[in-house]
Formats: structure tokens, C-alpha cells, sequence
């Protein structure tokens, strides 16, 4: 049997010296229900977090070691939530204490936000009356495990660790500081080459207009695995260095060697429509899930294929989605069905709820006036 040094109020309060409070503890510590007065002990640990999740999450390999063992690294936290804030200190004692890795705690963290929305069913069915309660537990527990594994430069949790920061309210100093730590912690991160790190400081660079230093670093992270970061930095070569040669070949790239859909639309986009690799591309990114593409085929199979019932298939594709071309897509397949006298099939196809009916009629009378011109060309 593992017997385990207790942490000491001596080095609890080393951690406390060494560390910023955190944005949990600096918040809820005093306006939520302390863990010891809930009642929740080790003992009973499993309310917050099921047991048959963490039997799942060892299935899966999500978690890296038997529920025990995990139970025990929690525990710890359960124990010193309340006064002991996020610290590099704490995290090595833990990993010293349970023989586990950053790493380790980083897929603890990872299990934990994973699993949120479950948990909070759950508990809410079980303990309705508890519940606010256990939530805020739960968060604390999780900000804790995160922001250590984030200390002791865990990738996942320094790229999740960032990329929450950033989503958070701007006006609230102390998550400014957060952020502030957080981009310092990924920035090295991508020093060393991690692609996640490198694909989230390339955006923090285009956000603030360093176009040339985000475009190497998005081409960077698509070296490091990262496909998306082809797709945004051949994105930059085609829009901000007007190069269309050049972003040619990093879409290729992406789209032939790591099949990523987005660099396999920009790449269709930019062959247009009489290529003939066009339908090849355009058809993986809207096979993919990707809605504009959807669209773009549909309108390809129509006007340049002359096949009408596949231009069809791909506008209800491109109508289902929450995107700016769905309504587009709409008014293209009401086109067609009305060509085919076929119009009353279309509340079957897609949402014909009346508001969107009524934007739709606006595009269709531009699409009739594209239609007119095109015409008097002719």
C-alpha cells in the first residue's frame, strides 16, 4: 500500500507565495460553498465524477491510468481547492507524490472539460438540490488541474489553458493577467515547434496585423501536422501578397499530403471552375462538412455540368447549414424546382420557415436580374 506525505502547511504556504491568485480562487472561494462544508470527500468523490465516465475515459485512453489512481490525484486537489491556488510547486509535489508526468495531468484536465456537459447532467439529476454547488466544485477542480499542467508546460493544457483565457470577458483584470501569463507559456511553447502552439500564436499575430510573421508561423504549424495552418497562411500569401502562385502550392500541399478540406476549397477556388482537377477538390471540402463548398458545387454541377439533380443534392447540402451561402442555396434549388414544376417539394427539402422564405425572395429577384443580363449579352 501507497502511503502519501500529507502537504504540509509549511509548503502550502510556499505555493501561496509563489503564485498569483487565480481568477477561481480569487472569485468563487468566497461567494460558493466551500468543498469540506458540502461534505464531499474522497470517499465520495465519484458524485462529481462518475465513475463509468473514468472506466470510459481508461477504455478510450483519454485517461492514462486505472480510476484509483485517478481518484487519488483528485483527491488531492479536493483537499487543497479551497486554499491553495494553481503553482508549479503544486504541481511537481503532485507529480512526485502519484509518480505521473505533466502530461498526466494535462489528460486528467483534458477528461475533466471533456466530460463538463455529462457531469453536470448527471449531477443534476441525482442532487437537484446541490447542484449550483457541485458545479462550481467542479469548475474549480478542473481550473485547478488545467492551470497546473499549463505551469508544468503540458501542450494541451498550455494551448487549452490560452485559447480559454482568450474566449473570456477582456475587462476583468485578473483573467487579463491570466491571458497575459498564458501567452508567454504558449509562445514557448511554439518555440519548440509544437504545431497547436504555433497554429494559436500565428492567430494572435494576424489578429494584431503581423501578417508576415502570422503567415510563417501558420506555414509552420502546417509543417508540424497543423492543416489548417497551410490553409491560413496560403490564405495570406493569396490576399495580403496578392502571390496566387504561392498560395497555390501550400494549398497543394495541404490538400494532397494531409487531405485537409479547407486548403482543398481555397485550392478549388483559385483553379476556377474549367480546371480539371476543380470537381476533384471542391468535392472532398464539401464532402468534408464544409457549407460554402457545398454551395460552390452546387452551383458547378448546374452551370458546368449541366446536371441539374446533382447541383440539387449539393444546394440542400449547402441549405441545411448555419452559413452565409445556405440562403444562396435556397434560392439556387427553388430556382431549379421551380424549372421543374416541382416548387411544393421544397418544404421537404429544407427549413422553409417563413422569415427565411422572405430573404430568400429578395435573393431569388437578384438572381432573376443576373439571369435578365446575362441574357442580353448573349
Amino acid at each position: 500500500m501507497v502511503h502519501h506525505r500529507a502537504f504540509t502547511v509549511s509548503n502550502r504556504t510556499a505555493v501561496l507565495n509563489g503564485s498569483r491568485p487565480s481568477p477561481a480562487a480569487s472569485r468563487t472561494d468566497r461567494d460558493t460553498v466551500g468543498i469540506h462544508q458540502m461534505g464531499l470527500t474522497v470517499a465520495n468523490i465519484s458524485v462529481i465524477l462518475p465513475v463509468t465516465l473514468v472506466q470510459s475515459a481508461l477504455a478510450t485512453k483519454l485517461l492514462p491510468f486505472r480510476p484509483a489512481s485517478f481518484y487519488k490525484v483528485i483527491s488531492q486537489y479536493l483537499l487543497h481547492a479551497d486554499s491553495t491556488r494553481p503553482s508549479k510547486t503544486f504541481g511537481e509535489w503532485v507529480c512526485r507524490e502519484f509518480s505521473i508526468t505533466p502530461k498526466d495531468l494535462g489528460a486528467c484536465a483534458k477528461f475533466m472539460l471533456m466530460t463538463t456537459e455529462i457531469s453536470r447532467a448527471q449531477v443534476a439529476a441525482v442532487h437537484p438540490k446541490e447542484k449550483e454547488e457541485l458545479r462550481s466544485i467542479r469548475y474549480r477542480l478542473t481550473h485547478h488541474l488545467l492551470s497546473t499542467a499549463a505551469m508544468l508546460s503540458d501542450p494541451y493544457a498550455v494551448v487549452t489553458q490560452y485559447q480559454i483565457l482568450c474566449a473570456a470577458p477582456k475587462n476583468d483584470r485578473i483573467l487579463a493577467l491570466e491571458l497575459h501569463d498564458s501567452l508567454h507559456r504558449l509562445k514557448v511553447l511554439a518555440s519548440t515547434g509544437c504545431g497547436l502552439a504555433l497554429y494559436e500564436v500565428a492567430k494572435y499575430l494576424e489578429e494584431r496585423g503581423k501578417y508576415q510573421e502570422a503567415k510563417i508561423a501558420y506555414i509552420e504549424a502546417g509543417d508540424a501536422g497543423i492543416a489548417n495552418g497551410y490553409a491560413h497562411g496560403g490564405r495570406i500569401y493569396n490576399a495580403i501578397d496578392k502571390d496566387k502562385k504561392q498560395a497555390e502550392a501550400i494549398w497543394r500541399i495541404g490538400a494532397e499530403k494531409l487531405d485537409n478540406p479547407r486548403c482543398c476549397s481555397y485550392l478549388a477556388n483559385v483553379l476556377r471552375e474549367k480546371h480539371p482537377e476543380y470537381e476533384k477538390f471542391m468535392t472532398k471540402a464539401a464532402a468534408s462538412g464544409i457549407p460554402n463548398a457545398a454551395y460552390n458545387l452546387g452551383n458547378f454541377y448546374c452551370h458546368y455540368k449541366n446536371d441539374l439533380e446533382m447541383g440539387k443534392e449539393w444546394f440542400v447540402v449547402a441549405a441545411v447549414a448555419d452559413d452565409a451561402a445556405a440562403d444562396w442555396a435556397v434560392a439556387n434549388l427553388k430556382s431549379i424546382l421551380r424549372g421543374q414544376k416541382r416548387l411544393g417539394e421544397i418544404s421537404s427539402l429544407i427549413n422553409a420557415a417563413p422569415d427565411r422564405m422572405a430573404k430568400v425572395e429578395k435573393l431569388e429577384e437578384q438572381l432573376d436580374h443576373v439571369g435578365k443580363v446575362k441574357k442580353q449579352g448573349s
